[in-house]
């Protein structure tokens, strides 16, 4: 069976929309926004991680774990340590921010009722930065003082938890813009 153009133009439509909004997006995050903090060395940190790694550290506080937030002396971050150790280092690609930019860009290129985007994509993008949250504060929980076998699939299984989380979120959207 041949398809006609009109059968293949709306996957066309969305994967273009998905591919200019985050690349789009990236290019203007890396260049504009970090590029500034970047230039200026350790130490000089961009708000949203600097946001991103103190709700970590609240996240391991609600466990008592007793965690803070230093400057990284070797790049562009903070480490999260735990009792005294650094466990976690997170740089500004570490931050979440590429997972809520990949929702955010599927949100909007999948047609929809305005209505409930406008609900949606908030609340969504909410839900999936929680998870991040919860994701690095899992790897400084879990993270020893070597980075052993055990520590590489278990990085693994913590990171698919993120990805799965977008991917339905992502369903949901679908169930909810398809519903009549």
């Amino acid at each position: 069976m041949i398809s006609s153009k009109n059968d293949t133009w709306p996957i066309v439509r969305f994967l273009l929309i998905v591919t200019v909004t985050y690349f789009g997006v990236d290019y203007l995050y890396q260049h504009f926004y970090l590029a500034p903090y970047a230039q200026q060395g350790p130490g000089h940190v961009d708000p949203f991680t600097t946001m991103y790694s103190r709700h970590v550290v609240s996240f391991l506080s609600i466990f008592n774990i007793n965690a803070s937030m230093t400057n990284a002396t070797h790049a562009v971050g903070y480490t999260i340590s735990t009792n005294g150790v650094g466990r976690v280092l997170i740089i500004p690609d570490c931050n979440g921010f590429p997972n809520l930019l990949l929702l955010l860009s599927l949100l909007l290129a999948f047609p929809g009722p305005v209505l409930k985007k406008l609900w949606y994509i908030p609340l969504a993008l909410l839900l999936l930065y929680c998870c991040n949250v919860a994701r690095v504060g899992l790897l400084a929980i879990t993270n020893g003082n070597d980075y052993s076998q055990y520590f590489k699939y278990l990085k693994i299984a913590v990171n698919l938890i993120t990805h799965v989380s977008l991917l339905v979120i992502f369903i949901v959207w679908l169930k909810i813009s398809l519903k009549k």
